[in-house]
């Protein structure tokens, strides 16, 4: 610290002593006039003043451990612990950083060409991380002057490095058929290793099918949740650890069906039809609605609806996260794209776009450059979340887009 001289004033950017002229003398708006150091220095004081009474307060206050500190268990560690947000994330600067510099790529070499007489849409796909091979399905019309046009559907595979698609054959995969129901909605795989169970959201309720052992047979279990069949049409499934499986509801309902004890209740109530649920840890749960809602919820801090009530039209509950930039209006069908990874959700728009949120920030990303942001020609009714730690790929976001898959990467 500079030592103080009469008459002087120490400045402390510019490092040299400037002498105090009498306020007549002194231009306007001079910093060393008798009046402006005589302001400066009461300013200095008061500041002074204040840190010495932070001080004081804080030595009569409670202080934090220092074992909440250090200990895996104390702290902020345990804080994240108890909340299940503990898990393996990518921080919002990062995520930004990334989403600028996606660029459109072609995913497959040779994609499916488009024959004049037939629409082909890429309905869905799974991705081996292992080997990279991907299966997806294909949707696809014959066009016909005058009348309906007849819909089929078939299954494709692919390995990278290979220049064909060829179709998978139905003798090695088990064709599994629904009894007594009208229309299909989602369906969703469970997380097992050894066996096949898939849960499956329909017209008239939700269905958990699956196969005997290693054999073509058969088993299906089936919900039944009280109300009509209008109040049971279940818009959107998805596991939610082994044993339970989360069904949004058409109403705006979510229920845990639990596949041990074949029981269902509401736990809570979204403010408009479901159209995408996810689990995202032990706790949280996301939805995704019409209306422009897609909201996070806590099982832990949810209401419990009485079985009297089950049927009846609930208050929507509370979520503890919102969206504000979400869009979604209108149940379209075939299903536009919703995938979650880690933090990021991805999401299909109406006006054929797609949508990257940050689950920590609430905020949706800018994906791409101003200049050329990546697009899609049709509605993107398939979004896929792939990383490879392996080949060094990063993570890339797949998008159906019609009758090709591209890929929006680094």
């Amino acid at each position: 610290m500079a030592p103080n001289i009469p008459g002087f004033v120490y400045d402390e950017g510019k490092r040299k002593y400037f002498r105090i002229q009498p306020d007549h003398v002194a231009p306007a708006g001079s910093k060393y006039s008798q009046s402006a150091v005589a302001e400066g220095k009461w300013r200095n004081h008061e500041l002074e003043d204040r840190a010495e009474f932070r001080r004081r307060q804080a030595r009569h206050l409670v202080q934090r451990s220092t074992i909440l500190k250090l200990h895996p268990l104390g702290g902020i560690f345990g804080l994240q612990r108890e909340l299940g947000s503990h898990e393996e994330h990518i921080d919002t600067t990062t995520a930004e950083i990334w989403a600028k510099g996606l660029e459109k790529k072609d995913f497959i070499e040779r994609p499916i060409p488009p024959e004049p007489e037939k629409i082909r849409t890429i309905r869905n796909l799974i991705r081996d991380p292992a080997t990279g091979a991907v299966a997806y399905s294909l949707d696809w019309s014959e066009s016909q002057r005058g009348g309906n046009s007849p819909q089929y559907r078939q299954a494709r595979n692919y390995h990278p490095g290979s220049s064909i698609l060829p179709e998978i054959d139905n003798t090695v995969s088990s064709v599994i058929r629904l009894h007594k129901v009208n229309t299909i909605w989602d369906s969703a795989a469970g997380p097992y290793i050894d066996k096949t169970v898939f849960a499956v959201g329909n017209s008239k309720g939700a269905i958990a099918i699956g196969l005997v052992g290693n054999t073509a047979q058969t088993w299906e279990q089936k919900c039944d949740w009280p109300g009509d069949e209008q109040a049971a049409e279940t818009l959107a499934v998805d596991f939610w650890g082994p044993d339970v499986v989360l069904a949004g509801m058409r109403s705006g309902k979510v229920r845990m069906w639990d596949l041990r004890s074949n029981g269902a209740n509401v736990r809570f109530q979204h403010s408009t039809c479901v159209v995408n649920v996810r689990g995202l840890d032990q706790n949280q749960i996301l939805v995704a609605g019409l209306k422009d809602k897609l909201c996070i919820y806590d099982a832990r801090f949810i209401k419990t609806f009485p079985q009297s009530q089950q049927a009846e039209a609930l208050p929507a509950s509370r979520p503890v996260h919102t969206f504000p930039t979400y869009r979604r209006n209108a149940f379209v069908y075939p299903r536009l794209g919703f995938d979650v990874y880690k933090n990021f959700v991805a999401s299909g728009t109406e006006d054929k776009k797609v949508q990257i949120f940050d689950l920590h920030s609430s905020r949706e990303l800018a994906v791409g450059s101003l200049a050329a942001p990546p697009t899609v020609e049709k509605h993107a009714r398939c979004l896929k979340f792939v990383e490879d730690e392996s080949t060094g790929d990063g993570l890339r976001l797949l998008v159906g887009n019609g009758h090709r898959i591209d890929a929006w990467a680094w």
